[in-house]
């Protein structure tokens, strides 16, 4: 996902994590003035290359990620609270996708040997947006964004278990 998310930024040239932005407002709003499954389409995938490596590209781009939390609290707040409920959304892409932004740790910023205090005022302004996103969807949407990242990385600690277990293997006499 880190290497989509790289890709995708170089596909905006000088614009950047701008531009990506840009494309993703655009995309709602095509979604939500024209109806447009292209528009839909574009958001989703805008959104799964954003947030699915946000765990540790966020430190990495902690501008894309201060600004990606302020425009999808601003397109939830326009969305119906019959979103998740909707055909477009029921057990599709988006709450897996902010779960996977809820799952954002600042405190497991990697070690630097020179402590950036800009870089740090940004990782708290993006924890702090990160709760009260959290804050307003549930009051909205009555998801708790929170428990589903819970739950999400129990399953995923869950497999590698699983992955990490013997084979048994019943020889038949």
């Amino acid at each position: 996902p880190s290497l989509r998310l790289e890709h995708a930024l170089t596909c905006f040239g000088g614009d950047g994590w701008r531009g990506l932005l840009g494309e993703f407002q655009l995309a709602f709003v095509l979604l939500m003035g024209l109806s447009s499954m292209a528009a839909l389409e574009q958001w989703k995938k805008l959104a799964h290359v954003v947030t699915f490596c946000a765990e540790s590209a966020v430190f990495e781009h902690p501008d894309l990620y201060s600004g990606f939390i302020d425009a999808i609290k601003a397109q939830l707040v326009r969305a119906g609270e019959d979103f998740f409920v909707d055909d477009y959304s029921e057990d599709s892409f988006l709450r897996p996708c902010l779960a996977a932004l809820m799952r954002i740790d600042v405190s497991r910023a990697p070690e630097r040997e020179i402590i950036d205090m800009d870089l740090e005022r940004k990782l708290a302004e993006i924890a702090s947006k990160l709760q009260n996103l959290a804050r307003d969807v549930k009051k909205k949407f009555d998801l708790d964004l929170v428990e589903e990242a819970e739950d999400a990385r129990r399953a995923e600690s869950r497999a590698r278990e699983d992955e990490d277990a013997p084979t048994i293997v019943e020889l038949s006499e």
